[in-house]
């Protein structure tokens, strides 16, 4: 999980320096983990994608359109990635365990994965889209959109950010790769916790489609925040397992109460990582320290 966390604060890193923000990996980490803690433990203080865009802006005086950017095209290309991943498993083992969960289960993961696959093709076409801003740029249309007063300034600061990224297309194939590796470091997670736990367990290449599905369900809206990941976990496991013709008896116990051991045990190690922040809040000059406390609301990206 830190292994994860530490690829995706380095994804930033390579997002923020194709826009030429002047960061560094060890300072793309240490904002990481800082995020990471304060938007666990902190409420009303500057959570980890604002805190991050707020330190870009900082090290990077009137550049707070690439700030943002940086960090909302980070956090884009990892949800295309994680949605890719589950529509992708989805696909190749829809047959596989369907058939073994009650219809209710199977129509909500059937659902989920093709909402997954539709803003993975979203993805797919936001990036080609970007390819092509020089072409857009040279249309009359445009042109016209850029003397309006009300939005054209941003218009063209936003198109001149894309044509940074398509210009170093490396950047953008380095981000998607580095997400890749965070679900595959994810996966492995889950199941290490599953091979922990006392029961029965499906196996890593069957977590490859348990794992991205359970953490969409996870990023689900949901009352409460959590409850997705637990359903998604419970449900997979048990059609796995039936599917394979085992005893439906998974890591942590028998029944559901089981995949719901192996989320809560998986939660805890996510606030292992958030407590890994608190030594890099520690670490840092008192200076940083403050101006993070100090942050105002219209100060927050």
């Amino acid at each position: 999980v830190a292994l994860a966390h530490f690829a995706g604060f380095v994804r930033w890193y390579w997002m923020g320096h194709a826009l030429g923000l002047p960061l560094t990996v060890g300072e793309s980490i240490r904002i990481g983990l800082i995020g990471n803690m304060l938007s666990v433990v902190a409420f009303g203080v500057v959570g980890g994608d604002s805190l991050r865009a707020w330190f870009a802006a900082r090290k990077s005086p009137g550049r707070k359109a690439e700030a943002v950017a940086s960090v909302f095209l980070d956090r884009a290309i990892g949800m295309f990635s994680m949605f890719l991943f589950a529509a992708v498993g989805y696909w190749f083992c829809r047959d596989l365990f369907v058939g073994n969960l009650d219809p209710a289960a199977a129509a909500a993961i059937r659902w989920t994965c093709m909402v997954c696959g539709a803003l993975a093709a979203a993805g797919f076409l936001g990036i080609g889209l970007m390819m092509q801003v020089a072409r857009f740029r040279k249309t009359r249309w445009y042109r016209g959109l850029e003397r309006l007063t009300v939005g054209g300034p941003v218009l063209k600061r936003m198109t001149a950010i894309f044509m940074l990224y398509r210009n170093r297309v490396d950047a953008i194939v380095g981000a998607i790769l580095l997400s890749f590796l965070v679900n595959v470091l994810f996966v492995f997670a889950i199941w290490f916790v599953a091979m922990f736990l006392p029961g029965d367990d499906p196996g890593l290449s069957e977590h490859f489609v348990i794992a991205p599905i359970s953490m969409v369900a996870n990023s689900l809206p949901l009352p409460g925040g959590i409850g997705g990941m637990e359903m998604a976990l419970a449900w997979l496991y048990r059609g796995f397992l039936a599917s394979e013709g085992r005893v439906v008896e998974s890591a942590g116990g028998e029944g559901e109460s089981g995949e719901v051991l192996v989320a809560i045990v998986y939660r805890l190690t996510l606030l292992f990582v958030a407590g890994l922040g608190a030594l890099a809040w520690f670490s840092s000059n008192r200076q940083l320290r403050d101006e993070i406390q100090h942050v105002e609301p219209d100060e927050q990206v």
